[in-house]
């Protein structure tokens, strides 16, 4: 009989600690960001990392695995227990753009599922600071004398990546060649800018590529959008000039789990990051970054949201002529 009672109790612990988040994340939570360290995905993978913790009563930790546009984190979520506490802050460099760009990524778009969309953030055209332009028009008319005898350079996170699709559509707007440089992340790509190794790139805006601007190491050229952004009112979009129109691009950030994940452990880390993100801190801290920050999605909606990015961005990859290599 105390035998009974005992499996009975085990059982009432088990259900208990099913229905209390604090309870359910007991062992530690990977969140790994495909980047390195110090650039805007990091930052907002570990403003969501300090609240989850402080909600939960669980541990978590920020992996950074940078290398093959995202593809390396991207994999080490698909190569973890599925059911795991992991999470891969996503993108569509890593989860869709990267199997269409690599050969030698095995995995596919469909292999990974949303639990939550984040924040988008604002892309910006920039430039080192002595390429001699101080606008999109400027810019243009540079990259199309350039083009006869040395083509501009720009860089991107990796071949495939959004940021590299941007400037081989850049390239046929404008009608100037252009030398694609694949770095593992931005910050790197960053610096060899500030040094005058590449000339431009298009990125997300965030903070410390403002700080690097205002110092005059690198010069913002406008945003990548039909209107200006909320965070940046003062900068103009590159279609307002003369020379560039009708360019535009955003990109998201959410987290994602692997496609398998089951259907109870996929609700559960819908609802913590929901709460998560509806607290007043971390939205504060992310707008601060430039974000804007996206609504509340129910799974099916998630689903739904996916499922026309996939085909979005496959479209550009077939329009800017991307093959696998």
């Amino acid at each position: 009989m105390n035998r009974r009672f005992a499996v009975i109790a085990l059982c009432a612990a088990a259900a208990c600690a099913a229905s209390h988040p604090s309870t359910v994340h007991a062992q530690t939570t990977r969140v790994i960001v495909p980047y390195p360290a110090g650039q805007l995905s990091d930052v907002i993978g570990r403003t969501v990392r300090e609240t989850l913790v402080r909600q939960t009563g669980g541990s978590a930790i920020v992996e950074n695995v940078a290398g093959a546009g995202g593809a390396i984190g991207a994999q080490q979520l698909l190569n973890a227990s599925v059911g795991s506490d992991t999470l891969l802050l996503a993108s569509p460099n890593e989860v869709i753009l990267a199997p269409l760009a690599n050969a030698a990524v095995k995995y596919r778009p469909e292999d990974f599922r949303l639990v939550a969309l984040v924040a988008s953030a604002p892309l910006v055209l920039l430039a080192r600071a002595d390429l001699g332009v101080a606008d999109a028009d400027g810019f243009v008319e540079a990259a199309r004398r350039s083009s006869r005898t040395q083509p501009l350079s720009y860089g991107s996170v990796g071949i495939g990546s959004l940021y590299h699709l941007m400037g081989e559509q850049l390239s046929r707007a404008i009608g100037a060649e252009l030398t694609h440089v694949p770095y593992k992340g931005g910050v790197p790509l960053l610096q060899d800018m500030a040094g005058g190794r590449i000339d431009f790139a298009m990125l997300p805006w965030s903070q410390a590529l403002q700080g690097m601007a205002d110092q005059g190491r690198l010069r913002l050229l406008g945003t990548v959008a039909t209107k200006r952004a909320t965070a940046l009112p003062n900068l103009p979009t590159v279609n307002e000039g003369r020379l560039l129109k009708d360019f535009s691009f955003d990109i998201w950030t959410g987290f994602a789990v692997h496609r398998d994940t089951p259907a109870a452990v996929r609700e559960r880390w819908h609802r913590l990051l929901g709460a998560v993100l509806a607290d007043p801190g971390v939205q504060s801290a992310l707008e601060a970054q430039g974000l804007g920050l996206q609504k509340a999605s129910t799974l099916a909606e998630l689903d739904a949201f996916y499922e026309r990015e996939v085909a979005r961005f496959r479209r550009i990859a077939v329009e800017s002529r991307l093959v696998p290599q």
